[in-house]
């Protein structure tokens, strides 16, 4: 008779051992329960806490999950995945197949170079072009340079370049091109908008170009006026280079 009471203390016990599992607690709230810092006290302290239930949801932070992954933190950042596409700014995407990576958000940067001048000339070259003023969308992400004139990207992928101002000029009378820019790259050659006009068009509205092209990430842009020949604008007046992050 003894023996048949224990064999069947031991199978019950076995059962409980299957219903539920605690590490570092003798209360197991759920199916499995970790309670890390042993300080659940009945269920009123989980922020430690890890647990699984019988429909197979996932709790870290709660023993009593909703979803199949819940998360509960007392503080930000409480997932970290680094999988060496992550980066400031970033926000985390999902592929068709559900594959998840971190990618820059379309339209989340900008900036710009304001009030750029040259005075009219008579020599013949190339000059760069000064700036007054300047704005950035995001302080520290990429950069502005209105000293110097340049502007840093903070990514790899597709921008959107837009250059808008008037362009001067007093050498002589017909049509010429009005304006001849060179925007660089890192000192090299990347695009060279320009348009007809006639002479003193000062008075004229503002002309505008766009363009888009790959740049690097920490690639440096500046811009140049081409004032190569007489038959080019020799006079820059308000000009502005806006660049944004597309893709």
């Amino acid at each position: 008779m003894k023996k048949s009471i224990l064999l069947f203390m031991g199978l019950f016990s076995i059962g409980l051992l299957q219903a539920q599992v605690g590490i570092n607690t003798r209360t197991p709230q759920n199916i499995f329960h970790i309670d890390a810092q042993n300080n659940t006290n009945g269920n009123l302290n989980t922020s430690d806490d890890i647990s699984v239930d019988k429909s197979g949801n996932m709790g870290v932070g709660t023993t009593t999950p909703q979803r199949k992954l819940e998360i509960i933190s007392s503080t930000a950042g409480a997932i970290r995945i680094a999988d060496t596409s992550q980066g400031t700014t970033k926000v985390l995407t999902s592929s068709s197949n559900g594959s998840a990576t971190w990618v820059n958000i379309i339209g989340s940067w900008n900036a710009s170079l304001t009030g750029g001048n040259l005075a009219y000339t008579t020599a013949l070259g190339t000059r760069k072009i000064n700036f007054t003023g300047g704005t950035i969308s995001k302080p520290g992400t990429g950069s502005i340079n209105i000293t110097n004139g340049s502007i840093t990207v903070p990514y790899a992928g597709t921008y959107r370049l837009t250059l808008f101002g008037t362009s001067l000029m007093n050498r002589g009378n017909g049509y010429f091109i009005a304006g001849y820019y060179n925007v660089r790259k890192n000192g090299s050659s990347l695009w060279g908008p320009h348009s007809l006009g006639s002479t003193l068009i000062s008075s004229s509205p503002y002309v505008s170009y766009y363009s888009f092209t790959y740049l690097n990430q920490n690639d440096v842009l500046d811009i140049y006026s081409m004032e190569n020949t007489v038959g080019f604008a020799n006079g820059v007046s308000n000009l502005t280079l806006f660049i944004e992050f597309v893709k």
